[in-house]
């Protein structure tokens, strides 16, 4: 093995090491933002069943209540249920 192969293969280590380093970031850069998004989801997701069983326990329908408010708003004619 020559001078010149050992240079090549501690290039192709360090270029390896230098991109495993660039992708984690990236995708350090990229998921934060769908973790939050994820939360942000999650707590509507929460909300909307608290709500349902707080309608529930008032004795309101809350699906009943939604739908029927689409429809008077004129939304019902647009969206194809």
């Amino acid at each position: 093995m020559t001078l010149s192969d050992e240079i090549q293969i501690v290039l192709i280590i360090a270029g390896c090491a230098l991109a495993l380093v660039v992708i984690y970031k990236l995708l350090k850069l990229l998921l934060t933002p769908l973790r939050i998004l994820v939360r942000i989801l999650l707590s509507l997701v929460v909300l909307a069943i608290v709500a349902y069983f707080v309608a529930d326990y008032f004795g309101y329908d809350l699906v009943e209540l939604l739908f029927n408010r689409i429809e008077h708003s004129g939304l019902g004619d647009q969206l194809q249920l």
